[in-house]
């Protein structure tokens, strides 16, 4: 393996420290159909459909800990449709989705997206 180790990057016009880089960039994000199926992502290994409502994706780099921002958002234009971070099923090598409907306030199945940030193990 090779290692460049700078410490700024330029585009002739910015620059930008490198820390300031790999720090603020997305460390995993997924898109996947209301049934898990994975559509595309960054990442993720697999994909686990708990049941209504409940995703769990595999993280091939894990996060240091469950200490991490994650966003989640239904990946369709329905309204009153709910994706959040699912605390229950959280792990350093998981990112965990739920999805409901805001009216009901219960579980349902929707195409979704997540993202992770924060750092790798």
């Amino acid at each position: 393996m090779s290692t460049l180790s700078v410490s700024n990057i330029s585009d002739g016009t910015d620059t930008v420290e490198t820390g300031y880089v790999v720090n603020g960039s997305a460390k995993a994000w997924v898109y996947a159909t209301s049934s898990a199926s994975i559509s595309s992502s960054m990442n993720v290994s697999g994909s686990t459909d708990h049941g209504t409502g409940e995703y769990t994706y595999g993280l091939i780099s894990a996060m240091v800990n469950i200490q991490y921002s994650q966003q989640a958002s239904i990946a369709t234009n329905t309204r009153d449709r709910i994706a959040q971070r699912d605390a229950g099923r959280d792990a350093a090598d998981v990112m965990a989705v739920a999805t409901s409907n805001a009216r009901t306030n219960t579980a349902a199945d929707h195409a979704h997206a997540g993202l992770i940030m924060g750092d790798l193990a």
